[in-house]
C-alpha cells in the first residue's frame, strides 16, 4: 500500500518497498497518469503498472486519485503479488477510501480556514481598541501620581495587563479566570476615570474558573454596556455581570441599565452599516459572529435590548476541555 503527493512517494508498507521510498519521486507511470487524468485504475499486469525497477514484485495495482477543491494533489495506491493478488472488490473498497481522505482533506482546510479566520477577528477588534482610551487612561493615571502615588501605580500595573493581554494573539482558547482578570483590569481604570457613574457587580461561580473560552469575548461587552449604555446618561449607572454552569455549557450575562436600543438600532449594530458612528457594536457585532465560528450558529449570543431599559447579552459556551 502506498501514498503520494503529486511528485513524491509519502509513504509505502508492504512488497517493494526497498525502491518505493519515502521522500523520493514517484516511479510507477500508471501514478504520473492517474495524477493527470484524475481517473481511478484497476491494472492487472507489472507492464500497466510501469515501475521502472528490474525486480518490482507489483503484478497488480489499484490507483486512486486524492482531490481537493477539485485539484488531483495524490494518490491512494494497492499493490497484488503473484501470491495476493488484487480483485474488483478491493477496487470499490479503494475508491470508497479515496472519496473519504479526499473529504477529509477538505475539511481540513475548512478547520484551518476557520482557525484563521477566529484569529482574523482578533486583529480586527485589537484594530478597534480606541486610542483615546490609552490616552484617557494615561491622563487619569498621570492624575493620581501627585495626590496617591500607591494608586497611580496600581493602575499602570492594571494598564499594562489590559494591553499585553489584548496584543497577545498566541492563545488559543484560554480559562474563565484570565478573561475575567482582563475584564476587571479595564474597569479598574475607567472606574478611576469616571467613578461613581460607574458601578459593576460581578457573580461567577468558582467552579466557572477553569472554562475555556476563546480570548476577548467577554471584555469587549463589558465595554460596549459602560460606553454606549451608562455613559450616555449623566448619572451614569450598573453593569452585572455573572457567569454560571447550566448543564453542559458556561453561561455567561452582560446586562447593563444604560440608555438601550430600538429593534431597528440593534439589527444596524449587529450589522456593518453602523461602524464609526456612536452605536459602532464593534464588540457586539464580534463576538457573536466568533461564537458562530467556532461552535455553531445555536450559540448565537442572545440580545435584547428596549430604549430606557437596558441591554441584557446572554453567552452560552460549551465545554471544549
Amino acid at each position: 500500500m502506498a501514498i503520494t503527493d503529486a511528485k513524491n512517494v509519502l509513504a509505502h508498507v508492504g512488497a517493494g518497498a526497498d525502491h518505493h521510498l519515502a521522500g523520493r519521486e514517484i516511479r510507477t507511470s500508471a501514478t504520473r497518469e492517474v495524477l493527470r487524468t484524475g481517473r481511478a485504475v484497476f491494472l492487472h499486469s507489472a507492464e500497466a503498472i510501469g515501475c521502472n525497477h528490474d525486480d518490482c514484485p507489483m503484478t497488480s495495482g489499484v490507483i486512486v486519485p486524492l482531490m481537493k477543491n477539485d485539484e488531483i494533489i495524490g494518490t491512494l495506491k494497492f499493490y497484488g503479488s503473484a501470491k495476493t493478488p488484487l480483485n474488483g472488490t478491493l477496487f470499490e473498497v479503494a475508491k470508497g477510501l479515496g472519496n473519504l481522505f479526499s473529504t477529509q482533506l477538505e475539511l481540513e482546510d475548512i478547520q484551518i480556514n476557520e482557525q484563521m479566520l477566529a484569529h482574523a477577528e482578533i486583529r480586527r477588534l485589537q484594530a478597534q481598541i480606541n486610542p483615546h482610551f490609552l490616552f484617557n487612561s494615561l491622563n487619569t493615571i498621570t492624575s493620581f501620581c501627585r495626590s496617591n502615588a500607591e494608586k497611580a501605580r496600581e493602575l499602570l500595573m492594571d494598564l499594562s495587563l489590559y494591553m499585553r493581554r489584548n496584543l497577545d494573539l498566541s492563545r488559543g482558547f484560554i480559562p474563565l479566570s484570565e478573561e475575567m482578570e482582563q475584564v476587571r483590569s479595564y474597569l479598574a481604570i475607567e472606574k478611576a476615570r469616571f467613578g461613581g457613574r460607574i458601578v459593576v457587580d460581578m457573580d461567577i461561580d468558582e467552579e466557572c474558573g477553569a472554562w475555556p473560552i476563546p480570548p476577548l469575548i467577554i471584555q469587549p461587552l463589558v465595554e460596549n454596556s459602560i460606553r454606549h449604555g451608562l455613559l450616555a446618561r449623566k448619572r451614569g449607572g450598573h453593569v452585572r455581570l455573572s457567569a454560571v454552569r447550566e448543564d453542559d455549557c458556561l453561561a455567561v450575562t452582560v446586562a447593563d441599565d444604560g440608555v438601550g436600543m430600538d429593534e431597528k438600532t440593534l439589527e444596524k449594530v449587529l450589522s456593518r452599516e453602523c461602524v464609526g458612528s456612536r452605536h459602532d457594536g464593534i464588540g457586539m457585532r464580534n463576538c457573536l459572529s466568533r461564537l458562530e465560528h467556532i461552535y455553531g450558529p445555536q450559540y448565537s449570543p442572545e440580545i435584547r435590548s428596549a430604549p430606557g431599559e437596558g441591554t441584557s447579552i446572554l453567552l452560552r459556551i460549551p465545554d471544549r476541555s
